[in-house]
């Protein structure tokens, strides 16, 4: 490894990591610290480099819409803004434009080649999963998150938002296969009797109002008193508000 500024190669690895989990390292010649993304594309952004790279991929790859990335990965907990994907794919295009030029020399692949990237291929995504569920129903930003009311078991979690066990599984107890998005808290009025609070929260819904969601919030928490006022004019997508 050699220095980012100097290209030294008196390097020594400091033993505090980045907030996302990368090495440190400090030029011993100039004194400059950097950790593994100094310099590169990715440096300073927010997510992981490989979540970032996965998005770009699935993006060009199976030509999903700026809009339908974020709402896929939101269902397993991580949030991110359309702005963002494109922006991630201004600064990953190119370079990988280069490794495949790189690359066009044909390769022969045998039958017992493939099996074996298959199955690489198969576990690298089952991790990648894996560790993606795990952070499902940790994000403290959004006022109205279905999966910390009615969390959807981790067996349905490793089946993927896109089987069909899963979408039968949303449907029965949230009354909508899709994550609310846009989710936004709304000012309130002081309630009319003293020790009363209100709690009002606007929505998009992709296919309905999650009826069956606020079903199962009622039964658990019988003293509160809910009212959704459904708006289907306004926007392509069903929006609500929720009073609470």
């Amino acid at each position: 490894m050699e220095c980012v500024a100097c290209g030294g190669a008196a390097i020594s690895e400091r033993p505090e990591r980045t907030a996302q989990g990368y090495r440190r390292f400090r030029c011993r010649d100039c004194g400059m610290q950097f950790n593994e993304r100094t310099g590169g594309s990715l440096n300073r952004t927010q997510y992981p480099s490989d979540v970032i790279a996965l998005v770009v991929f699935w993006r060009l790859r199976y030509k999903l819409s700026l809009r339908d990335l974020p709402e896929m990965f939101l269902l397993r907990g991580i949030e991110f803004t359309y702005e963002a994907v494109r922006d991630w794919e201004a600064k990953l295009t190119p370079s990988l434009i280069d490794n495949l030029r790189r690359r066009r020399a044909p390769r022969r692949l045998s039958i017992a080649g493939a099996r074996a990237l298959a199955v690489q291929l198969r576990a690298a995504v089952d991790t990648r999963h894996g560790a993606l569920c795990a952070w499902v129903g940790r994000n403290r930003g959004c006022p109205l998150d279905l999966h910390a009311l009615v969390p959807i078991p981790p067996a349905i979690l490793r089946r993927g938002p896109d089987d069909p066990v899963s979408l039968a599984w949303l449907w029965e107890h949230w009354g909508t296969t899709w994550v609310l998005r846009h989710v936004r808290e709304l000012p309130t009025r002081p309630g009319r009797r003293r020790g009363l609070a209100r709690f009002r929260v606007e929505f998009y819904s992709a296919d309905w109002t999650p009826w069956r969601a606020l079903t199962a919030m009622r039964a658990r928490w019988p003293s509160l008193r809910f009212e959704v006022w459904p708006d289907y004019a306004s926007d392509p997508a069903p929006s609500d508000v929720l009073n609470g």
